[in-house]
């Protein structure tokens, strides 16, 4: 999918009717709809579970049950992938060398802990 048809596909996104596990090594995250669309689409599973690896050892309640994680795509096509508190503070970060993530803008979602589900769940920034 190119980066018009994944923004097309994105902008659908504004709430989710379902949540969706990253299996048994991720078992304290899940995704949203549009986060699993984005995955799949955006071929970023590697962002989702590099955000989840980090997400389900964390004290929700020491994080205020949210988190903003972004992704930093350079010209080169190098990327800086971070997990800020949502006042920009870095709380973890991860640069790479490449990436084929299809939005040259990058993208930010939203980390939430979700008291019901008793998870984090990564969401779009429209399916808050």
């Amino acid at each position: 999918m190119n980066a018009n048809e994944l923004r097309q596909n994105l902008a659908h996104c504004t709430g989710t009717e379902g949540y969706h596990g990253l299996g048994p090594l991720f078992s304290k995250v899940c995704l949203t709809d549009g986060a699993l669309l984005l995955a799949d689409k955006g071929e970023c599973v590697w962002l989702m579970t590099d955000s989840a690896a980090w997400l389900q050892h964390q004290n929700a309640e020491q994080l205020e049950y949210f988190v903003v994680i972004r992704l930093k795509v350079n010209p080169d096509k190098s990327f800086l992938h971070t997990i800020e508190d949502g006042n920009g503070k870095v709380l973890w970060k991860n640069e790479g060398n490449w990436t084929d993530f299809p939005l040259e803008e990058g993208i930010a979602l939203y980390g939430e802990y979700n008291e019901e589900l008793g998870r984090w769940v990564i969401l779009l920034q429209s399916e808050h």
